[in-house]
């Protein structure tokens, strides 16, 4: 467990504290005590990432909260199977209880009409974002990229040595003759 207490300046406490919260370098430094300025924001954060204590510090929270490939496929598979139903009772309302997958949940809104009532909106994440994530994950979805001349009529994968070659020379030709060109209509 990253332990901030090992770092023994309390402006480096603050800024390694603030930036793994944030992941904002200005932020981070301000809150620190450093002046707001560009060039002093920018020479703060490359002492601070330079010192070992604040470098460890960084190294150990990273570790701490890193997710393994499997607990990423475990959460978008749980996204995929996501159900709406999980937050509603009885009567269709929304209710959130401690047993409810709340990580399935993007945001949650709430707001007091007029009559007092209390209205809950849920947004979750998206199931079929989730579903093709894992689809290519798991090799079912596999993106073919083309690379194609300008006009996208003649695709450049699959060329020989000699085939590519020809093309780079036409190319540079066609280049040439229209710079000839050019120079020619000048007054």
């Amino acid at each position: 467990m990253a332990d901030l207490q090992a770092i023994t300046s309390e402006k480096k406490r603050v800024f390694a504290a603030e930036y793994v919260r944030t992941w904002s370098k200005r932020g981070a430094i301000v809150k620190a005590g450093y002046s707001p300025c560009r060039q002093n924001v920018r020479d703060a954060f490359n002492r601070m990432m330079r010192d070992p204590q604040v470098k460890e510090y960084i190294a150990e929270y990273l570790k701490d909260v890193e997710m393994s490939a499997r607990e990423v496929v475990a959460r978008l598979a749980a996204q995929a199977r996501g159900d709406v139903g999980d937050f509603l009772d009885e009567a269709g309302m929304v209710v959130l209880t401690e047993e409810a997958p709340t990580a399935l949940l993007k945001s949650v809104v709430q707001t007091v009409k007029e009559d007092g009532t209390l209205n809950i909106k849920i947004d979750m994440y998206d199931a079929q974002n989730a579903l093709i994530q894992l689809a290519k994950i798991g090799g079912l979805f596999v993106e073919k990229i083309a690379l194609t001349d300008p006009t996208g009529a003649h695709e450049y994968l699959g060329l020989g040595d000699e085939e590519r070659a020809a093309r780079i020379e036409a190319l540079l030709n066609a280049a040439r003759k229209r710079k000839e060109e050019d120079g020619n209509q000048s007054p």
